[in-house]
C-alpha cells in the first residue's frame, strides 16, 4: 500500500469508507440482477447507469451486460465506471474491468438478491480528499466523513452469507490520506474466500510514499467472524500477514478487535532477512543493503496508536532491547516514544544509513559521497532514552553511551550525551537538523577529562604522541549533506591540555639523519630515538571553514618548550605546522633549529625551516603549562 507512515489517523475513515463504497456497489449489482431478470442486458445496462448515477450522486457507466442462466445464474458486467468528483485529480473513483455475480436461481425468483459468489477482475479504487477534509466517497455527510456505520453493518451481514469471493488484479490508491501530499497504493491485489475453508486469503504488492512495491500475503477470518467482531465491539478477529520477499520478511500474527475502527489489536511481530533494504524501499526510504536482521516484538494498539513490548532487534552483531510506542494521529506527523537498552552496538552495522543508493535502491557504480540521512529525520517526531553498554567502532574502545533524544520537526537534539571511552568521560550535547530541501545543520559540544590520547590518535596513524587529556573541549558546528561538505563547512573551537605523555621520534618517518640528531637534542635525548617525557601540552584551536588554525600550541619537555603554529586541513587530512623550540638552557640555543612538519596527517614529513630564526621565549611559553 502506498500508505504513508503518517497515515494511521485516516485508517478508520478508510475502513468505513470502503464499506460505504462496497455497499453502493452491492446495491448496483442487485439492481442489475432484477432488471436482467425481466428486461435483458441492454436495458439492464441503461437502468444501472441511470439508477447508479442517482444512487451515488455522480455519473455511472457500464459496458456490455450479459446473463448466463442456470441453476446458479451468473450476471457479467464489463467496465463498470463510477466518476470522481470535480476536485479530485482522477477521472474515475472506481473502475471494475469485469464483474461476475452468481445467484441461486431460486433466490432470484423469490427476489432474494444476495449473491452466492462474487468475482471482480481488475478493480481500481481511487480515494482522495480535498483541503476541507472531504473524501470523494458517495453518501458522505456534510462534513465529508463517511455515512454512519449502519450501511457497513448491513453489508457485512450480507457478506457473511456469501459462499465465495474472489478479487484479482485489484488496485487501491489514496491521495492526501493523513496530510496533503501523502500517498499510498496497493496493486496486484487478489483475494479469495470460500465458506468451506473458514477464512479469507489475500495477496498483492504494497508500497508507501511511492516506494518500491514488495509482495504481501495473508489470511483473515471469515466475513461472518468479521461481522461478529464488529457487532460485539471486540470479539477477536484473526489476522495473519507476511510482508516482503523471502529474503526480507516481516510477519504479524494475532487478532484485531472491531477491525473497522481498529479498536484493539494484539499481534506478535517477527522479522528475519538478509537485508532491510527491500522493506525500507517499500516505505519510500531506499537504502544500501544492510547486515542480516532479526526482530521479535509484541504489538498492541487501538485507533490512536501502537505499543511495542518485549522488543528484541538484531542487525548484524548489534542488539537492541526495550519498548516503544507510536501515536499515529499526532500532528503534524506520527510521534514515537522509546526506552531502549543496547547490550552491543557496532557502528559498522549502520554504515548503510549514510550510504548513497543508486537508482531503485541499488548502489551506483560511480563513487558518490555518502549523504547524511536527512529524510529519516522528517518521517516522525520522537523522544526517548538509549543506553549502549558496549559501543564498537570508535577510537579508544571499549566505549559506552547514554543519551536522551528529542526529535521535533526534523531537528534531533541529544542532551545529555554521555560517552565513556579511552578510560575517560565526555559529556555534552549534539543537534542535527534537516530542512525540507535536504540540507543538514549539525553541532556538537563536548567536555572531556581523563581520556587516554594514544587510542584516540591511533586510527589516524599517529603513534608518536601519547598522554592523557587532563581536560578537553569541543564546540563545533557545520552544514552539509555529505562528509566532505560537513568537513569543509566545519567551524568552532577545540582546546585541550595533555599531561603525563611522551614523544617518540621513531614514529616519525622520512626524517633525515641530521634532523634526527637535531630533534634528538631538542628532545633532550642526545640524538637517540627513544621516547621523551612530555611535561604537558596545551592547545587552543579555532576552526574556520574546515581548517584548524593552530594559533596556540605549546609542548613542554624536560629541557625545551616547543611552540607550534600552522594549519590542519580536515577534509584532506593534511597538516602544515612550524615547530619552534625554545630551550630552557642557553647551552642548547646553538644546536636547536625550527622545523616544519607537513604532509599527510598520519605520516608527515619533517624538514628544517628555511628562514625562521630561533628566539628564546621559553620562560613565557612555559607559563602556559603552569597548573
Amino acid at each position: 500500500m502506498r500508505v504513508p507512515s503518517d497515515a494511521g489517523a485516516g485508517m478508520t475513515t478508510i475502513a468505513r469508507a470502503a464499506s460505504v463504497t462496497a455497499t453502493a456497489l452491492l446495491a448496483l449489482v442487485a439492481a442489475l440482477a432484477v432488471v436482467l431478470a425481466f428486461f435483458g442486458g441492454h436495458l439492464a445496462a441503461l437502468a444501472i447507469e441511470r439508477g447508479g448515477s442517482a444512487l451515488v450522486g455522480r455519473a455511472v457507466k457500464v459496458g456490455p451486460v450479459t446473463v448466463d442462466w442456470g441453476r446458479y445464474t451468473t450476471v457479467t458486467a464489463q467496465e463498470l465506471r463510477v466518476a470522481d468528483l470535480a476536485w479530485s485529480p482522477a477521472a474515475q473513483m472506481l473502475r471494475i474491468g469485469r464483474s461476475d455475480i452468481t445467484f441461486d436461481l431460486w433466490d432470484l425468483l423469490r427476489l432474494q438478491l444476495m449473491p452466492d459468489r462474487v468475482r471482480l477482475r481488475q478493480p481500481v479504487l481511487h480515494l482522495a480528499r480535498n483541503q476541507q477534509g472531504q473524501w470523494n466517497l458517495p453518501q458522505a455527510q456534510k462534513d465529508g466523513s463517511p455515512a454512519s456505520g449502519k450501511a457497513g453493518h448491513d453489508l457485512l451481514a450480507r457478506l457473511a452469507a456469501l459462499q465465495a469471493v474472489e478479487v484479482t488484479g485489484g488496485q487501491l490508491s489514496v491521495d492526501s490520506l493523513a496530510s496533503p501530499g501523502t500517498e499510498g497504493e496497493v496493486r496486484a491485489f487478489a483475494l479469495h474466500m470460500q465458506e468451506e475453508n473458514g477464512g479469507t486469503d489475500f495477496r498483492g504488492m504494497a508500497s508507501l510514499r511511492g516506494g518500491a512495491p514488495v509482495p504481501f500475503t495473508g489470511r483473515t477470518g471469515s466475513p461472518d467472524a468479521l461481522l461478529r467482531s464488529i457487532r460485539t465491539d471486540g470479539t477477536p478477529f484473526p489476522v495473519q500477514v507476511k510482508l516482503g520477499p523471502e529474503t526480507a520478511r516481516l510477519s504479524a500474527d494475532g487478532h484485531l478487535g472491531n477491525p473497522l475502527d481498529l479498536a484493539s489489536a494484539d499481534l506478535r511481530l517477527r522479522g528475519d532477512g538478509d537485508s532491510l533494504a527491500p522493506l525500507l524501499g517499500a516505505i519510500g526510504l531506499p537504502a544500501e543493503p544492510t547486515p542480516p536482521f532479526h526482530l521479535t516484538a509484541h504489538a498492541t494498539g487501538d485507533g490512536q496508536g501502537w505499543n511495542l513490548r518485549d522488543m528484541l532487534a538484531r542487525l548484524g552483531s548489534s542488539e537492541l532491547r526495550g519498548s516503544a510506542s507510536l501515536v499515529r494521529n499526532a500532528q503534524p506527523r506520527p510521534r514515537l516514544s522509546f526506552d531502549l537498552i543496547a547490550p552491543r552496538i557496532a557502528l559498522a552495522d549502520f554504515e548503510w544509513l549514510v550510504a548513497t543508493p543508486g537508482a531503485g535502491g541499488v548502489a551506483s557504480s560511480a563513487p558518490q559521497p555518502a549523504r547524511m540521512p536527512a529524510a529519516w529525520l522528517r518521517q516522525a517526531d520522537a523522544s526517548g532514552t538509549l543506553q549502549v553498554q558496549q559501543l564498537e567502532g570508535l577510537p579508544g574502545e571499549p566505549a559506552a553511551l547514554r543519551m536522551t533524544a528529542n526529535l521535533q520537526d526534523g531537528r534531533l537534539h541529544i542532551e545529555p550525551l554521555r560517552l565513556e571511552i579511552a578510560g575517560g568521560m565526555a559529556e555534552g550535547a549534539t543537534t542535527i537538523a534537516a530542512d525540507e530541501a535536504g540540507s543538514v545543520q549539525s553541532s556538537l559540544r563536548l567536555e572531556a577529562s581523563g581520556l587516554s590520547l594514544a587510542p584516540v590518535l591511533a586510527p589516524l596513524g599517529i603513534e608518536w604522541l601519547t598522554g592523557s587529556f587532563a581536560t578537553a573541549s569541543l564546540d563545533l558546528r557545520s552544514q552539509g549533506a555529505t562528509r566532505p561538505e560537513i568537513l569543509a563547512g566545519l567551524g568552532g573551537r577545540a582546546n585541550f591540555r595533555v599531561s603525563e605523555g611522551s614523544l617518540d621520534l621513531s614514529g616519525l618517518p622520512h626524517i633525515s639523519m641530521d634532523l634526527v640528531e637535531t630533534l634528538g637534542f631538542l628532545l633532550g635525548s642526545g640524538g637517540g630515538s627513544g621516547p621523551t617525557p612530555v611535561v604537558c601540552a596545551v592547545a587552543d584551536l579555532p576552526i574556520r571553514h574546515g581548517v584548524v588554525q593552530v594559533e596556540q600550541l605549546v609542548v613542554q619537555i624536560p629541557q625545551v618548550v616547543i611552540v607550534g603554529e600552522g594549519t590542519v586541513q580536515l577534509a584532506q587530512s593534511r597538516l602544515n605546522l612550524t615547530l619552534t623550540p625554545n630551550p630552557l638552557q642557553d647551552a642548547l640555543l646553538r644546536v636547536l633549529v625550527p622545523v616544519v612538519v607537513s604532509g599527510d596527517l598520519a605520516s608527515p614529513g619533517v624538514t628544517r625551516h628555511p628562514e625562521l630564526s630561533l628566539q628564546t621565549k621559553a620562560a613565557a611559553q612555559a607559563k602556559a603549562c603552569a597548573p
